[in-house]
């Protein structure tokens, strides 16, 4: 997408966008927070707010300081997301041995 001039009220759609979906993650339970691809739904929204905003106009310098505090925070979420991901991960691992060692061993006699 070429853009000749950058309307500042697409930008803050596009900052808006990011927000959102970054905003919507609160309301799911940690099960169903950890079963997303965080990553990719909130990299697609950082891609497009980082790529435009070198096109913003300096005199709109809080608008760019409110999109680079929305890229950091969808990042916080993206790692969030990772360490809740891994820790979920290594517990399942642990309940799985833990039920491996506890089923009973069973010896044919003669």
């Amino acid at each position: 997408m070429t853009v000749s001039k950058l309307k500042i009220g697409d930008f803050r759609r596009v900052v808006e966008s990011l927000n959102w979906s970054r905003n919507d993650l609160s309301g799911a339970t940690s099960e169903e927070f950890i079963a997303m691809d965080v990553k990719t739904r909130l990299e697609r929204h950082i891609e497009a707010v980082s790529n435009l905003l070198p096109l913003v106009p300096v005199r709109f310098t809080e608008d760019k300081e409110d999109a680079r505090k929305a890229i950091e925070y969808a990042h916080k979420t993206i790692a969030r997301w990772q360490e809740k991901k891994e820790l979920a991960a290594k517990l399942a691992a642990q309940k799985a041995a833990a039920s491996v060692q506890k089923q009973p061993s069973i010896y044919l006699v003669n």
